[in-house]
């Protein structure tokens, strides 16, 4: 349990500085395209796809940070007229679909990076792999930190975080 915890928290601040730098990596990115294009009169070809790849990788790893702060949209309504037992109950069920989920993703998604190795981007002639790997790192950050949460609330200190309302 220890051990899941201190990788989960090392996970966790690696994701959140990498999004940190992504995000005003993309701005500058599409400022200065912008800047090419209608200044210079000469847009920079690769710079709305590398862009676009950043964009997706950001999303990527901030559904993870949200899964570990568990920020997530949840509809709680039904959840919260049940008692504490059933409310643990159906989370740590719906926390366990979820892993299962995010284990099937992994596997096809990996499946279909390995599958699109050859293929590349149309400007920067990098292999596809590296975008649709995106997924296959979420899903895979994802379960570590599910499995985490799911093991220190419930597993081990039986405590439940109450849900949300939104």
């Amino acid at each position: 349990m220890k051990k899941l915890s201190m990788m989960s928290e090392l996970c966790f601040k690696f994701c959140k500085y990498l999004l940190i730098s992504l995000i005003p990596f993309i701005a500058a990115i599409v400022f200065l395209q912008v800047i090419m294009r209608y200044v210079f009169g000469s847009a920079l070809f690769w710079a709305e796809e590398l862009a676009r790849y950043a964009m997706l990788w950001a999303c990527c790893i901030g559904a993870c940070l949200a899964i570990k702060t568990d920020e997530h949209i949840r509809l709680v309504f039904l959840l919260s007229k049940l008692d504490k037992k059933r409310q643990q109950s159906i989370t740590v069920f719906f926390d366990l679909v979820t892993i299962v989920f995010f284990l099937l993703l992994t596997v096809y998604s990996v499946s279909l990076s390995i599958k699109e190795w050859g293929q590349v981007s149309a400007a920067m002639q990098i292999p596809m792999a590296f975008v649709y790997i995106s997924v296959s790192v979420m899903s895979v950050v994802s379960v570590l930190f599910l499995s985490e949460n799911l093991a220190s609330n419930f597993l081990f200190s039986g405590k439940q975080k109450t849900p949300r309302n939104i």
